[in-house]
C-alpha cells in the first residue's frame, strides 16, 4: 500500500473511529442506566433517526462525495453551501416521518426533540462530506469529536447526576451535531451562490439519487423494520436487546463505512480514465476486511464475557449471549454486500443497487418479517442473516454480470493492479 493511500486510510479510520466511538459509547451509557424498555422507546426513535440519514445520504450527501471528488476548492464551497440549502428543504420530510414513528409507540410528546436531532445530525453530515469527498478526513475530526464524542460526555454528565429523560438525551444529540456543523462550516466558509445554479444542483440531486433513494426505502426493509415488528407484537423489550447485539457488532462501523467512502470516492475520481476498479479500492476492502476478522474472532471466543465487559455483570442483556455468534455472522456478510455496495455507488450504477436492495427486501417481506412477528427475537437475529446473505449474493452478482456485459482486458475488479 502506498504512503498516500495509508495517509488516507488511517485518517479515514480515525474519523469513523470518532463517529462510532461516539455513537458506542452514548448507547452504551444509556443501556446501563435505562430501563429496558425505555432505552427501547429510544432505539426505535434513533432507528427512524438512521433511516432519515439514509435518505438523506441517497439524496444529498451522496451527489456531494460525487461532486466535490471532483471539484477545486471554488466549487467547492458551492457544493457545501447547496448540500446545506437541501438538508434545510428536507426537514419536512423528517417531520413527517418521525411524527409517523412517535405517533406509532404512542411517544409524540419526543416529536420535537428528535426533529430537532435529526435535523441538526443531517446538517453536521452534509458538511463533513465535503471533507470525505476529497479525502480530507483529517479535517473532518474536530467537527466529528464535538459532534459524537461530545454527545457521550454530555449524556454521561446527566447520568451522573440521575436518569436522564428521553427529552434531554435528544437534545444533547442535537446541541453536539449543531456546534460540530458550525466548526465544519467555518473550516469550509460555504459560498452563498446563485439560484440557478442551486436548481442545478438540485436537479443533479435527484438524477444521482433517485435510485439511491429507492434503495434506501427497500433497505429498510432489510434491518431497520426488525425492531419495528418485534415493538408491534413483542412491546419494547425485546427490541432493546436487539439493539443491545446490534451495538457490538457495530463497533466495526468505523472500518465498515470509512472503508465504504474510501472505495465509493477512489473509483468515482478514476472512473473517467479508467473504466476499471482502482487497485486501492480493492487494497481498501483487503485491509478492512482483516480488521474486521480479527474484531470478530474476540466477539466468537469471549461470548457473554464481551457483553459482561460493556453492560455489567448484573445486566439482563447476558441472557442474549447465545445469539451473538449469529450477529456476528450477519454482520461480516453486511462487510461482503457494502463492498459491492460502495463499488456500484462509485461507479454511479445506482440502479443496480436499487436491485440488490429490492431483492433483499422481497427475502424480508416474504420470508423473515412474518417469521418475526410470529416467533419474536431469535426470528430477527436468524432473519438478518438470511436478508444480508441474500444482499451480498445480490450485490456481487450485478459487479459480476456487468464486467460481463462490458469485458476489458484485466476484468472490471482490477485485481491484476494490487
Amino acid at each position: 500500500m502506498s504512503d498516500a493511500t495509508s495517509r488516507t486510510t488511517f485518517w479515514a479510520l480515525c474519523d469513523q473511529g470518532v463517529i462510532s466511538a461516539g455513537n458506542f459509547c452514548t448507547n452504551i451509557i444509556l443501556i446501563r442506566h435505562l430501563s429496558a424498555a425505555h432505552f427501547g422507546v429510544f432505539a426505535l426513535l434513533l432507528n427512524a433517526m438512521l433511516f432519515l440519514n439514509n435518505i438523506h445520504a441517497a439524496l444529498i450527501t451522496y451527489t456531494i462525495c460525487i461532486r466535490g471528488a471532483r471539484a477545486d476548492h471554488g466549487s467547492l464551497v458551492k457544493v457545501a453551501f447547496g448540500g446545506v440549502v437541501a438538508t434545510l428543504g428536507l426537514a419536512i420530510v423528517n417531520v413527517i416521518v418521525l411524527l409517523i414513528a412517535s405517533s406509532y409507540i404512542a411517544q409524540q410528546r419526543l416529536l420535537l426533540f428528535v426533529v430537532a436531532a435529526s435535523v441538526c445530525w443531517q446538517l453536521q453530515e452534509a458538511l463533513r462530506t465535503v471533507f470525505v469527498s476529497g479525502m480530507s478526513y483529517e479535517r473532518a475530526i474536530g467537527g466529528d469529536a464535538i459532534s459524537y464524542l461530545g454527545q457521550a460526555a454530555l449524556i454521561g454528565c446527566f447520568c451522573l447526576w440521575g436518569t436522564p429523560g428521553l427529552p434531554t438525551v435528544f437534545l444533547a444529540i442535537a446541541g453536539t451535531s449543531l456546534l460540530g456543523a458550525l466548526l465544519q462550516a467555518i473550516q469550509i466558509r460555504p459560498s452563498p451562490t446563485k439560484v440557478e445554479w442551486l436548481r442545478s444542483f438540485g436537479r443533479e440531486i435527484w438524477i444521482l439519487g433517485r435510485w439511491s433513494v429507492l434503495a434506501k426505502l427497500v433497505a429498510f426493509f432489510g434491518l431497520q423494520a426488525f425492531p419495528w415488528a418485534l415493538a408491534y407484537r413483542y412491546g419494547f423489550v425485546p427490541v432493546a436487546i436487539f439493539q443491545s447485539l446490534f451495538q457490538l457488532v457495530a463497533l466495526m462501523n468505523p472500518v465498515l463505512l470509512s472503508s465504504n467512502n474510501l472505495i465509493m470516492t477512489s473509483i468515482a475520481k478514476h472512473r473517467q480514465q479508467d473504466a476499471r476498479i482502482p487497485g486501492s479500492a480493492m487494497k481498501y476492502m483487503l485491509y478492512s476486511g482483516g480488521i474486521a476478522a480479527v474484531y470478530f474472532v474476540i466477539l466468537l471466543v469471549g461470548g457473554s464475557r464481551v457483553l459482561a465487559l460493556f453492560y455489567g455483570r448484573n445486566s439482563t442483556y447476558l441472557l442474549s449471549a447465545p445469539l451473538l455468534p449469529i450477529f456476528v455472522a450477519s454482520y461480516a456478510l453486511e462487510f461482503v454486500s457494502m463492498f459491492a455496495g460502495a463499488i456500484l455507488a462509485g461507479m454511479e450504477k445506482t440502479k443496480a443497487l436499487f436491485i440488490q436492495q429490492v431483492c433483499a427486501m422481497l427475502v424480508a417481506i416474504c420470508v423473515v418479517l412474518p417469521l418475526v412477528v410470529r416467533f419474536g427475537l431469535r426470528a430477527a437475529v436468524y432473519g438478518l442473516l438470511v436478508v444480508n446473505a441474500m444482499k451480498a449474493v445480490a450485490g456481487w452478482y450485478l459487479i459480476y454480470a456487468m464486467d460481463r456485459l462490458n469485458p476489458s482486458p484485466n476484468g472490471a475488479i482490477a485485481l491484476a493492479s494490487l
